[in-house]
């Protein structure tokens, strides 16, 4: 009997213990419940880019006007990349329930192979219609060799085109509009030169259009940090020598 009276007077004095553990942990899960209910979820959209190649002679066309065109079938013309720095948007959508704050994005893909690709393409080109692009010290430069049509040279930081930020994403419930993006420059450069080779006749179908890889860091608004890997797939669709159909598929990396 003196035994069951100590067992039930150390239960009782345990008691306030236990209710208190258990409120952390209940705590803990509605906590855990409440940053989950408000994880960001970042979505990139895929689409079409249609490209016009621009040129004031028969004999030089260089892939100036870019349109997007969505999955609706919607399209805006862009402004071309023969002016103005080439800057093609892409759409990023956060279809989670929270901000997603403090977003880094880094751009990255073979920029020595594709710019070794582009200019072994242009060899054998006429220098009036020959673009040179080359890597100095982190500098990217591309340059007609000798004035083709209305191009004029093209100088990016590496550095700063292959990064950006964004202070806040803010969920789809929130802002219906996606938030835009623009693809590095660099690489804008390089598709367009090799589209610009095809259409001087060399037409190599095994080549492969470069891809794009853009990692998004960023944190919720419990300051809890994230990331998402997109891979950004090129594939030529329609090709009638002076209009090119691109496809950019575009998946999440594992």
């Amino acid at each position: 009997m003196e035994i069951l009276s100590r067992v039930g007077a150390v239960l009782v004095a345990l008691a306030p213990l236990v209710a208190i553990i258990i409120a952390v942990l209940t705590l803990r899960q509605l906590k855990a419940q409440t940053n989950a209910a408000y994880k960001p979820q970042l979505v990139l959209e895929e689409f079409l880019a249609k490209i016009h190649g621009r040129s004031e002679s028969e004999e030089v066309v260089f892939p100036a006007d870019w349109i997007r065109i969505s999955s609706d079938g919607a399209s805006a013309i862009q402004p071309d990349l023969v002016f103005s720095k080439p800057q093609f948007p892409l759409f990023l959508h956060n279809v989670g329930l929270g901000a997603a704050v403090s977003a880094s994005l880094e751009w990255s893909f073979d920029v020595k192979l594709y710019m070794a690709q582009v200019n072994e393409r242009m060899l054998g080109i006429a220098e009036s219609q020959r673009l040179d692009v080359l890597l100095r010290e982190g500098i990217f430069i591309a340059q007609p060799a000798n004035g083709i049509s209305d191009f004029r040279a093209r100088v990016f930081s590496l550095e700063n085109d292959l990064t950006n930020r964004i202070h806040a994403i803010l969920p789809t419930s929130q802002v219906p509009t996606a938030y835009v993006i623009n693809m590095p420059g660099s690489y804008v450069i390089l598709l367009a030169g090799y589209l610009h080779t095809m259409h001087l006749g060399n037409r190599e179908h095994n080549f492969v259009l470069p891809y794009l890889d853009l990692l998004v860091r960023y944190e919720d608004i419990a300051r809890n940090e994230h990331q998402i890997a997109f891979h950004i797939a090129a594939e030529l669709t329609g090709d009638t020598g002076s209009t090119w159909l691109v496809r950019f598929d575009v998946s999440v990396k594992i």
